[in-house]
């Protein structure tokens, strides 16, 4: 678990479940929930990173502009679509954080894919 507090845009590494339930992997995931939520509960919830980046976007999907400020080893994407909750201690480390305008776009990926 991290030293510091988790804050929204963190890009962290985590033990990241597949969607069919068979397993999870390392991978990186960006911090999504809220500063206030990440101090006061034990989980935090999290945002699926890939580097496959080609191909047509999927609702609420963003390519990381910044994605080396963001200590990524290759151009990736942030899926608003793949959310996990998971407990801060599954969390492995911070690796880097997002840039405000990938944070941004992010932020409103979340809007659309939740509706809100």
């Amino acid at each position: 678990m991290p030293s510091r507090p988790l804050s929204k845009g963190d890009v962290v590494v985590v033990l990241y479940p597949f969607s069919d339930g068979s397993g999870s992997k390392p991978r990186p995931a960006v911090v999504v929930s809220d500063d206030l939520t990440n101090v006061q509960s034990r989980d935090v919830i999290l945002a699926q990173v890939t580097s496959r980046v080609n191909g047509p976007l999927q609702p609420g999907e963003h390519v990381l502009v910044d994605w080396r400020a963001a200590n990524l080893d290759v151009p990736s994407k942030v899926k608003a679509g793949r959310l996990v909750t998971v407990e801060k201690g599954e969390v492995k480390r911070v690796i880097g954080r997002l840039s405000p305008d990938d944070l941004a776009a992010v932020q409103a990926g979340l809007r659309k894919v939740l509706g809100l």
